[in-house]
């Protein structure tokens, strides 16, 4: 248990945001409120701020996001998912680096073609690794495969 140096309530441990090997002196949400009082009177600089740092540095920053593309990619997926970069890298084995639907081979330079993780939307649980095509394709149909079958049915009709 901590005390909140802010509103000075006693809180477990797991309310308040790591800072080193310890805890910050006020809670999540205290520090949440601080964090949104901070950006509605300081907002407009700071965006101007990253404006400028942006314009100046455009090249660098293009340079950092194609080098760390992969590595920014799989610790989204904790955040996101809940899935361990062992697991992503065990699915693009299983998968051999390709859709599990289209099999198209999947690259991190092209979006079209970059892996994405596949999950349910109602359950949550993560399926598998498609291309943005096949990814997209089951969320527009809803993950109905009685809307798959249709489609299918139609194309065969009229293709």
């Amino acid at each position: 248990m901590k005390i909140c140096k802010r509103c000075l309530h006693t809180l477990p441990e797991q309310a308040f945001y790591r800072r080193g090997t310890g805890f910050r002196s006020e809670c999540k949400a205290c520090a949440k409120a601080m964090t949104a009082n901070w950006y509605a009177k300081n907002g407009d600089a700071a965006r101007a701020k990253v404006r400028q740092w942006t314009a100046e540095n455009g090249d660098k920053l293009k340079a950092y996001r194609a080098a760390n593309r992969r590595k920014h990619y799989l610790q989204e997926l904790g955040r996101k998912y809940g899935v361990t970069g062992e697991w992503f890298e065990q699915q693009m084995n299983a998968q051999g680096a390709a859709c599990a639907c289209c099999r198209r081979v999947f690259s991190w330079d092209d979006k079209q073609v970059k892996p994405h993780v596949d999950h349910c939307h109602i359950s949550g649980k993560v399926r598998g690794l498609l291309c943005n095509g096949c990814n997209t394709t089951l969320g527009i149909v809803g993950d109905s495969v009685e809307r798959l079958v249709a489609l299918a049915e139609y194309l065969k009709c009229h293709g």
